[in-house]
């Protein structure tokens, strides 16, 4: 079969994930409250395995049917919102984003993460804007999905702000155009919100542990500026490089432009804002603190974009508009599927157990990035070679063992050391490089000890 972003091999992150989703339960759970996300989709890949296995086709299929969900819901939401119509454009557009179909066959939580806040947006206009019988089911409904969408991933907090926003917005109005208690509406309006912080207290103390860690350093860099619009534009045309991105950017702009825009209708204010608060708001937080920007955390203002583009179209140009994009997408994202740009560990892991004799070590060194996860996922013991002491808290550390970093280099014969960083580096006292093999940027660097 050709290549394709199903078989692609693991990368650490992934690897983190699988290996810690095949743990027993509560020991997974127990991993996780010391990690730096919530549990849902570990829960959810725990489960996946159970039926399906643990397999790289398995572990990115899940993440592809959170992705698929995701455009269901477009569907949904903008049928209730306009009309059939407008809901296939939705949905065909937020499928075929390049930024979401990239992370559609990620083995991590981003795909739940988009499927969730996207869902609790449907329970939300529902609930506040649907058909005054149906309000309460969907109120409970709206606090059920807004729940998971904070069990999937902590940044879904912006997507309740601006949720909130809007109720209160909606509160102001009753009071003072409507006349109504200020009391009884505002339970009336708030009990939803309530409700979902009731079913996230059991996270609470996890959530509080592991913004201490992230307060006592994190890895990612304060953001400029430039950083905002540029992650602004990764969203609307994908982060891939390809010659068409000028174009894309110059129809999206223009199909805002033209976009019937109706800024005193709450709608139209809640979808702009479901956009651009979680990017905003994101980097101004990391202006005054430790810095969270990260693209993909805030992925799930993209389906927003979708709902935008396609509704309150005018007659000739938004449909042209939307068609060159979604001709555009398709050719981005075939070219993404068939062309992998994971490193191909798998063929590494094949050729080490090949060439592996009982008396050789295996280590893995400690340069940008480390491939333990990788290596456990795989079926290698290759504890990470540390020699200037612990290691810094980021994500996979509450997972490791005192028997996954090594200070001390092995004293066997022949150490075969895996590394993505430059070979040059690799230097054992007593050692000498003896062969060197190269799967794109990873390598495998075995040494011989010096007669």
């Amino acid at each position: 079969m050709f290549p394709n972003q199903f078989s692609a091999s693991l990368w650490g992150d992934e690897a983190f994930s699988a290996v810690l989703s095949q743990k027993p339960l509560w020991e997974m759970i127990r991993i996780v409250s010391r990690d730096t996300s919530p549990p849902l989709y570990y829960l959810s890949e725990h489960f996946w395995f159970k039926i399906f296995g643990n397999s790289e086709l398995a572990i990115r299929s899940l993440s592809f049917i959170f992705h698929l969900g995701t455009a269901l819901i477009l569907f949904l939401l903008a049928k209730m919102l306009w009309d059939k119509k407008t809901a296939l454009w939705a949905a065909i557009l937020g499928f075929l984003n390049p930024f979401l179909f990239t992370y559609a066959f990620e083995g991590r939580m981003y795909a739940l993460l988009a499927l969730t806040t996207t869902l609790s947006f449907y329970g939300y206009f529902q609930a506040f804007f649907g058909k005054q019988k149906y309000r309460f089911k969907w109120k409970l409904f709206y606090a059920v999905t807004a729940a998971l969408a904070l069990y999937s991933h902590h940044f879904a907090i912006f997507a309740i702000f601006v949720q909130g926003i809007g109720v209160l917005a909606l509160f102001i109005n009753k009071i003072l155009k409507e006349k109504l208690s200020p009391v009884k509406t505002f339970f009336t309006l708030a009990w939803p919100f309530f409700l979902t912080l009731f079913f996230y207290i059991p996270w609470l103390p996890s959530l509080y542990y592991q913004i201490m860690l992230v307060k006592g350093g994190f890895w990612l860099g304060k953001p400029d500026f430039k950083d905002l619009l540029e992650l602004t534009r990764k969203f609307l045309v994908g982060a891939q490089t390809y010659q068409l991105k000028s174009l894309v950017l110059t129809l999206t702009i223009l199909a805002v432009l033209c976009r019937r825009w109706q800024l005193k209708n709450m709608v139209d204010k809640i979808l702009l804002f479901w956009f651009l608060a979680p990017l905003v708001l994101t980097w101004l937080i990391s202006q005054m603190t430790q810095s969270i920007f990260f693209d993909r955390y805030m992925l799930f203002a993209i389906p927003a974009t979708a709902l935008i583009l396609v509704s309150r179209r005018r007659i000739f140009i938004s449909p042209l508009i939307i068609s060159l994009l979604i001709v555009i997408f398709i050719g981005i994202d075939w070219q993404y599927f068939t062309h992998p740009t994971k490193g191909p560990f798998r063929q590494l892991v094949a050729s080490v157990k090949q060439e592996q004799k009982p008396t050789d070590a295996l280590i893995n060194w400690n340069s940008a990035a480390h491939h333990l996860w990788e290596t456990k996922y795989y079926g290698l013991i290759a504890p990470i070679y540390s020699p200037g002491g612990p290691l810094p808290f980021f994500v996979g550390t509450s997972q490791m063992t005192q028997d996954d970093v090594v200070y001390l280099p092995p004293q066997n014969q022949r150490i075969g050391v895996i590394t993505s960083g430059p070979a040059e580096e690799v230097k054992l006292n007593g050692y000498y490089q003896s062969e060197l093999k190269q799967f794109d940027g990873l390598k495998v660097i075995w040494l011989t000890q010096n007669h």
